[in-house]
């Protein structure tokens, strides 16, 4: 069974050089990295020629591209039965990789998401607790498990976000070849709206599947000041740190695939606009309607009230969608209740469920520097991980050592 990793990449050799290296330092001959550079004005394309390693293909699109026609770019040079993507400002741990293989080839799941622990580049004057890693007890030696799907469809549909986890992911997660053939749309692409991970997350949970998930990581989430995500979760509209966002606006906007909703720089609108795109595009999840009063309210609460601009953008998208769908009275509703209690159901306790969560991870957990002698990168930060872990993972799926033992001597290894 062949695997393939996919690396969509632009402007970003400086964190590519680590990221790559994290997933060459795979000891299988079964697998393949594809870097798809999106017409990178950088070094990346000379970082990319410094490795020897006949697994590495490196594409290069024609012209500058949306993140979406990347990913497809990406599928299009994949040849692995299970395909697994992530960012160039990622990583993945070798020395479990030989764990993953073992469950797709014993559970042959159509997508198979893991535990994912969040690695801060220590850039200076970003962010806070970079460089540094949290392990968690109930997120590690865990097993693999079969997703609610009937439940996560009816949160989802509800704007229920508080308990949407954990998803099917191909980002930091994995999918077989044949399931994605099968997500094709009338364009004959796997990829039918404008965030990718997100569209791959919504489709299995309107399709159904053998959709599954394992508590213990194999990759390692990066964020760093080039990151579109953080660009979209962290800052107003105006400030000039979302620049990385606004830019994957404006190439999303030239891409002849367009969802619904125009992206912004509103994670619930690019939440919803997924979903309404998936219901437009494709017939047969029509009838899986969402309650539009709820994310009609948690999209308008979404924006800080001092981002105006914003805030006046949200709610004329909202209200042409709403015409166009006939809900108008759903997002009146959303309106006054946004006015007078604030977020929806799903928004309202987002934050009371986080900070809950975080509290209930740090009781079983710790954190620590991930730097090793004078480098601290994904790379380092994955050798770390894979020294704390070792391979006590196979030894739990054999049944020979248990969740707890595994757990207390990564704690050792940590107090080492």
């Amino acid at each position: 069974m062949k695997l393939s990793i996919v690396i969509p990449s632009r402007e970003r050799g400086a964190y590519l050089r680590h990221s790559l290296r994290t997933a060459l330092a795979i000891d299988d001959p079964d697998l393949e990295v594809i870097v798809t550079d999106n017409q990178s004005t950088d070094n990346t394309e000379s970082i990319v020629a410094e490795v020897d390693d006949p697994r590495l293909k490196y594409v290069r699109t024609e012209a500058r591209v949306s993140m979406r026609q990347n990913f497809e770019n990406g599928l299009r040079h994949a040849s692995g039965d299970y395909i697994i993507y992530f960012g160039d400002d990622d990583g993945i741990l070798p020395g479990q990789f030989p764990f993953l293989r073992r469950i797709l080839e014993t559970e042959a799941p159509d997508v198979l998401s893991w535990s994912l622990p969040t690695y801060g580049w220590p850039i200076e004057g970003f962010g806070a607790r970079t460089g540094t890693m949290r392990y968690e007890r109930n997120r590690s030696f865990g097993p693999v498990t079969e997703l609610d799907t009937e439940a996560l469809r009816g949160h989802m549909l509800a704007c229920r976000q508080d308990r949407m986890a954990p998803m099917p992911a191909l980002y930091h997660g994995c999918v077989s070849r044949a399931y994605l053939e099968g997500l094709r749309g009338p364009t004959g692409e796997v990829f039918n709206s404008g965030i990718p991970d997100v569209h791959i997350a919504y489709r299995a949970l309107l399709r159904g599947g053998r959709l599954m998930h394992v508590r213990h990581p194999f990759s390692i989430n990066g964020f760093s000041p080039a990151s579109t995500g953080n660009a979209q979760h962290a800052y107003a509209s105006t400030d000039a740190r979302s620049e990385p966002a606004r830019r994957f606006m404006a190439e999303s906007d030239a891409d002849p695939v367009r969802d619904v909703l125009q992206l912004n720089l509103s994670v619930p609108l690019v939440l919803f606009s997924t979903l309404e795109t998936i219901r437009a595009t494709f017939p047969e999840t029509a009838t899986a309607t969402p309650d539009y009063t709820a994310w009609y309210r948690h999209v308008l609460t979404s924006a800080r009230p001092s981002d105006t601009a914003l805030v006046a953008r949200l709610q004329e998208l909202l209200s042409a969608h709403a015409a166009r769908t006939g809900t108008e009275a759903q997002f009146a509703a959303a309106e006054a209740a946004a006015k007078t209690s604030g977020r929806a159901p799903g928004g309202r306790f987002t934050k009371l469920a986080k900070r809950l969560a975080r509290l209930r991870e740090k009781v079983g957990s710790f954190r620590i520097s991930v730097g090793i002698d004078d480098e601290n990168t994904i790379l380092t930060a994955a050798r770390t991980s894979d020294r704390l872990l070792g391979q006590d993972y196979g030894a739990v799926l054999d049944g020979r050592m248990s969740q707890r033992d595994a757990w207390a001597a990564l704690r050792a290894r940590a107090k080492g």
